[in-house]
């Protein structure tokens, strides 16, 4: 359902009121003349948005200690900064938000007011649903949207995506290790406020392999949440104390384990349904791509909750009423294979998640390195 206006003013009042209002500025605008917050967060956007490795030759071979300068400085850096690609990711949750309005249709379902999505530095993962008077507000971690392309982009760098030489690997393992390393401390020690050097842009053939992947990804994050609004789980919300985020403390809404294995299966349930052909057939290529992203979710945020938790010496970040997440994933697991068209639709994700395991050593390696040569202030 289509959000009002009324909506899109309580998403903005909610930027303002945690001093965000400046993210998702024209990023062309010219700089205001007077030097205000807002005129230094613009410039620190596109200062930052000119910088990045001018191809992948060029990843790994800075003086290491270069490298360690721009990991501490995302650790030291803290706050709800959003980056510059605010803008953009902001229209491709315009774009999901029309897509999962098409998907609950085709499920013969209704919402039951307008939704509004929006980015908000959660520093989560998972996408998160507020009700309001005016209908509901699901708000998207930036970092998030960057983590998931960032890893599906290594991945494809990493591998040959054909038998021709001309489509050889472009990164070996220690250039990918470098770059996972940045990515992962971005995302972990930025708590979603993401700042990494941009690698240049993907080759055509393998940004056609990453984007159904990241679509399906980010596909399925939403319809969990609209899932949420579906099945009213929230129309007398409880609410928690989330103490430690991007933007400080916040009181969030919250739902039982029950109720989001519920909405685990009613999204996982209009995206099959959404995905089949008149027949009932579904094609392979639409099928692995699909059970693909949703698995891909569930596997990054299991991997980098564990990392985390080592490198911080702190428990896995975990919203208190969200299940774990293996046993998430055997109940989705099961609800794909019982829908399941074809028989090898599981490999694209199998081999993503070896090759993720094999290069966690070297970034935990790098993170070790590290801990050894940084010089942290006196108690």
């Amino acid at each position: 359902m289509v959000a009002t206006d009324a909506l899109r003013e309580e998403y903005r009042y909610l930027l303002r009121e945690h001093g965000l209002a400046y993210a998702l500025k024209d990023q062309e605008r010219p700089l205001p003349g007077e030097l205000t917050p807002d005129a230094g967060r613009e410039l620190i956007r596109q200062l930052e948005a000119q910088r990045m490795y001018m191809s992948y030759d060029d990843v790994g071979t800075e003086p290491v200690a270069n490298f360690f300068h721009r990991l501490v400085t995302v650790r030291q850096r803290g706050g709800p900064y959003l980056g510059p690609m605010a803008t953009r990711l902001q229209g491709i949750l315009d774009q999901l938000s029309k897509l999962l309005d098409r998907i609950v249709q085709r499920s013969g379902r209704e919402l039951p007011g307008p939704v509004y999505v929006g980015l908000f530095p959660t520093g989560e993962l998972n996408a998160q649903y507020h009700p309001t008077p005016e209908g509901a507000l699901v708000l998207v971690n930036m970092g998030a949207m960057n983590l998931v392309f960032e890893l599906l982009k290594l991945n494809v760098l990493a591998e040959h995506v054909s038998p021709s030489p001309a489509d050889r690997a472009l990164i070996d393992d220690h250039r990918a290790g470098w770059l996972l390393t940045e990515v992962l401390n971005a995302y972990i020690y930025g708590r979603g406020a993401f700042m990494i050097q941009p690698t240049p842009p993907l080759p055509k053939k393998r940004a056609d392999h990453v984007e159904p992947y990241v679509t399906a990804c980010e596909t399925f994050i939403l319809a969990h949440e609209y899932a949420h609004i579906l099945a009213g789980h929230r129309e007398s919300p409880k609410y928690a104390l989330q103490p430690a985020t991007p933007t400080g403390p916040q009181s969030l809404p919250v739902t039982s384990q029950a109720q989001e294995f519920e909405a685990d299966a009613i999204a996982v349930d209009m995206l099959l349904r959404y995905t089949l052909e008149p027949d009932r057939s579904r094609p392979y290529i639409v099928e692995k791509q699909l059970f693909g992203g949703i698995l891909f979710f569930f596997l990054i945020d299991d991997v980098v909750r564990s990392v985390a938790a080592e490198l911080t010496g702190a428990p896995p970040r975990l919203v208190e009423t969200h299940p774990p997440v293996q046993e998430r994933v055997h109940r989705i697991g099961a609800q794909l294979a019982s829908e399941r068209r074809h028989a090898d639709t599981f490999l694209a994700i199998e081999s993503f998640a070896g090759w993720f395991e094999a290069q966690l050593p070297r970034v935990r390696q790098w993170f070790a390195d590290l801990e050894e040569v940084m010089i942290r202030p006196q108690e």
